[in-house]
């Protein structure tokens, strides 16, 4: 009840303050902007009143209260509710429920076993987003830190998980938290699209198709999907398996354009929905003052939702800066405050981080790399649109082009520099880039079914091979094996842990990706190493040293590697337990430790 109590407070937080900044708006933006500026302004408000009050339940009821009196004050400003209702908007709702469907099937929750239902392409990811979640609103924790890389004071996105942490605290399951923040963001990027579709080239049919290519990608995978399976309907039906294999010579390696990356990064999908929501304000509307303040401030506390987002904004509107004339001044302003805002938290960000910024030319075919090379790989990933994506540029006029041009340029950056140390992050300014593509690329295929029946034949046939390999995608997610991943509340040990162990002790243990006590929200001194890497940190010093401990060699060692990094408890999981697990000397923590709480699932170690 108190987490649908939220909703309505970001709805409605969002509602008075879409219209204040932004009136006069299509009812699909009114909606967008109000989940969206809600949420935005509600998690930064509570996170702000955490790192204050220290202490999340207090940060609430302030917030509630705040809401409230919002509330009662908006009542009597009646025209910020007047929405004409019409029957064609239930027509929505079996599409939100489509979109649900796909989400619960890579991530939901089993009642019974408590434990994660987990599809094996989303399996990777949500070993961390689960902790992140968990970790802010576990004993009121306030400090920007990786929970299963304690005490490093390392960043990563933080606030897409808090708002997630925050729905379970108020009582919402953590699956259900996920996947309808997920299905909403999705939903609403898909409305704002439309409109922004709209709005550049003035046709509803330009709008459908650009929304319909954000679930069903353009991409070449559809020729080895009918190469495995031929035309057995069974065969295609149960197909599941995202392809990435040779095309003329050339091995395809990332194919991320499609719905898997969405159901992977939940965060993504928030940061495009506010991506593309800032460029349909600034597009559509001639910014007064106060909303150009606004827009500002809201692109300046984006860093700790989506660096990779705000960077994109940030270098498309630079380049509009130099393209669009009439929008010049409003730009200016809009970059100078919010980097303001944003610098300070950059530099919070990039003084914990290995990662820079390098010339890397083509992505990931950089190893490989040749004309040939490169030009096969993104023809595989965007299959057919290419063709239609040239057309439709040729088609619009100079003020369209310059749109299209202050998209392309992220293109061409992320095919000639990596902004972390691993090329394949890049695939974020290719999600926003493609984004906007698609919606030429429905203009070209618009211009070529108005010139004559044979045109209007072939366009019916790029259609078709414009979504055949989405709808192949589709079926993967459909049926993709789970695996059952146990919750801490289905371990005595993790309860027993969460009751006795206080919440800002550092936990050595010798888990990696779903620790019981890291997806129970708690500080552990070393989970996924891969997942450190990623985010620009170096764990290679703590994994000689967890090593060291594990082995139990010398006691001096060990001892010291414990105090020096602050290690107050060892939790080490007996191999029937949990698969991923590192193995230990026992006979050396019963010598050594004083042992406080033992099960078939453990044992826990008082430093």
């Amino acid at each position: 009840m108190l987490a649908v109590l939220f909703f309505l407070s970001i709805f409605i937080i969002g509602f008075l303050v879409n219209n204040y900044f932004f009136p006069k708006q299509p009812v699909g933006i009114k909606f967008a902007g109000a989940f969206l500026l809600g949420s935005l302004i509600s998690v930064t408000l509570i996170y702000t009143l955490l790192a204050l009050i220290r202490d999340l339940p207090t940060s609430l009821i302030v917030y509630f209260g705040a809401s409230i009196s919002i509330f009662f004050y908006s009542i009597f400003k009646q025209n910020i509710w007047r929405t004409e209702f019409k029957k064609k908007y239930c027509l929505v709702l079996p599409l939100i429920g489509l979109i649900y469907y796909f989400f619960n099937k890579s991530f939901s929750y089993d009642n019974a076993s408590k434990g994660f239902l987990i599809s094996s392409n989303t399996y990777m990811d949500f070993g961390a987003h689960i902790p992140f979640a968990r970790f802010l609103t576990s004993g009121g924790n306030s400090s920007f830190e990786v929970p299963f890389y304690a005490g490093k004071n390392f960043i990563y996105h933080y606030f897409f998980d808090f708002y997630v942490g925050i729905l379970e605290f108020l009582g919402m399951r953590i699956d259900l938290a996920f996947n309808i923040i997920s299905v909403l963001s999705l939903f609403f990027l898909l409305v704002v699209i439309y409109e922004l579709a709209y709005l550049l080239f003035k046709n509803r049919y330009v709008g459908l198709l650009s929304s319909l290519l954000i679930i069903f990608n353009s991409d070449l995978s559809f020729i080895q999907v009918f190469k495995k399976y031929g035309l057995s309907i069974v065969g295609l039906y149960n197909h599941n398996e995202y392809f990435m294999r040779e095309l003329w010579g050339v091995v395809i390696k990332g194919n991320f354009l499609n719905i898997n990356v969405y159901l992977n990064q939940r965060h993504l999908i928030f940061a495009l929905l506010w991506f593309f929501l800032i460029i349909y304000f600034i597009l559509k509307n001639n910014l007064h003052k106060k909303s150009i303040f606004f827009i500002a401030i809201i692109v300046g506390i984006f860093p700790f939702w989506h660096v990779p987002a705000l960077i994109s904004l940030y270098i498309v509107l630079f380049v509009m800066i130099v393209l669009l004339k009439d929008k010049r001044k409003q730009l200016i302003l809009i970059l100078f405050i919010s980097l303001l805002l944003a610098i300070p938290q950059f530099y919070s960000i990039k003084v914990n981080s290995l990662n820079t910024i390098e010339f890397y030319p083509g992505f990931i075919t950089h190893d490989i790399f040749s004309v040939k090379n490169f030009v096969v790989f993104w023809m595989w990933n965007l299959g057919i649109s290419i063709p239609l994506l040239v057309f439709g540029f040729m088609k619009s006029n100079w003020q369209q082009r310059k749109i299209f041009i202050s998209f392309f340029v992220l293109f061409v950056f992320a095919n000639l520099f990596k902004f972390s140390r691993d090329a394949f992050d890049n695939h974020k300014f290719f999600n926003v880039w493609i984004i906007l593509a698609n919606i030429y690329t429905g203009w070209g295929l618009v211009q070529l079914y108005k010139k004559n029946t044979e045109s209007k034949i072939l366009s019916t046939i790029f259609v078709f091979l414009l979504i055949i390999s989405g709808f192949f995608h589709l079926l993967v997610v459909k049926n993709d094996v789970r695996a059952i991943v146990p919750d801490y509340r289905s371990s005595n040990l993790a309860r027993w842990a969460q009751e006795r162990i206080p919440k800002s002790s550092l936990i050595f243990t010798n888990g990696d990706i779903y620790d019981p006590l890291s997806i129970s929200g708690r500080r552990t001194f070393l989970g996924r190493s891969h997942y450190i890497y990623q985010y620009g940190g170096d764990p290679s010093k703590r994994i000689g040293q967890r090593q060291k401990v594990l082995l139990g060699k010398n006691y001096n060692e060990v001892k010291n590697i414990l105090y020096e990094n602050s290690i107050q408890y060892v939790v080490i999981y007996k191999k029937e337990f949990i698969i991923n697990r590192y193995p230990a000397n026992l006979s050396f923590f019963d010598k050594y430790f004083n042992k406080i709480y033992e099960n078939n699932q453990g044992i826990i170690y008082k430093i």
